[in-house]
């Protein structure tokens, strides 16, 4: 780790575990990770779109997002993001 980083959500199903990473340099990193197929569908596009968005309207421009997603519809996925970012201290 390079920064300030914090965690949120669980392991249930249609949840997601999101780690957040302040980073210097590099941009905007997201991952999105499927948990395991049986859980339920993912859509990375949506989690990725609203993960970014997020970071956006934070304006936060420095970070690596890693989110563990176990059928977690998009809002979800947000949510979970911005509890990380605020346990972090980031913001």
């Amino acid at each position: 780790m390079t920064g300030r980083s914090g965690m949120a959500g669980t392991d249930s199903k249609v949840d997601a575990e999101v780690e957040f990473e302040e980073t210097s340099g590099g941009g905007v990193e997201v991952f999105i990770v499927p948990a395991a197929p049986e859980e339920g569908s993912t859509d990375g596009e949506a989690i990725d779109a609203a993960v970014r968005e997020l970071l956006a309207d934070m304006e936060i421009t420095e970070c690596k997002v890693t989110v563990r997603d176990h059928g977690a519809p998009g809002w979800v996925a947000r949510a979970r993001a911005e509890t990380a970012i605020k346990r972090s201290g980031v913001r």
